[in-house]
């Protein structure tokens, strides 16, 4: 790979939401931390494997863009099954580490289940 005379290495990270989520609780409640992946330290997990494997200083590696992306309720549905307050906790979580929010509804599929549908094609979108 040839580099371009600017030493930055510009990092872009797309996440798909409802992966993350699933990761997130199996961390919080199944295993022996019981803890959250703290987005913090998965950034400068990813900045220092990026400055790793280019053999570039961890400085020179930054996040230039992040983005999430997930189906989500609607303020009615999470307020009534009191989600509503820990979806803007993580909102919060998300705009202080400067990533961008993605969200599409849930749609009702026909056995009345709440899917997603159309935001892993955004999220390849915006990734191209």
């Amino acid at each position: 790979m040839k580099r371009s005379l600017d030493p930055l290495l510009r990092i872009a990270i797309f996440y798909d939401g409802q992966y993350f989520f699933n990761v997130s609780n199996y961390y919080a409640y199944q295993h022996e931390r019981r803890a959250r992946i703290s987005v913090e330290g998965l950034h400068n997990f990813i900045r220092k494997q990026v400055a790793e494997v280019t053999k570039v200083d961890v400085n020179l590696c930054q996040i230039v863009d992040a983005h999430y992306f997930r189906g989500r309720l609607s303020a009615r549905d999470a307020n009534s099954q009191n989600k509503l307050y820990q979806e803007r906790v993580f909102d919060d979580i998300l705009m202080g580490e400067n990533i961008v929010s993605h969200y599409l509804p849930l749609r009702k599929s026909n056995d009345g289940s709440r899917q997603e549908k159309g935001i892993d094609v955004w999220l390849a979108l915006e990734a191209y």
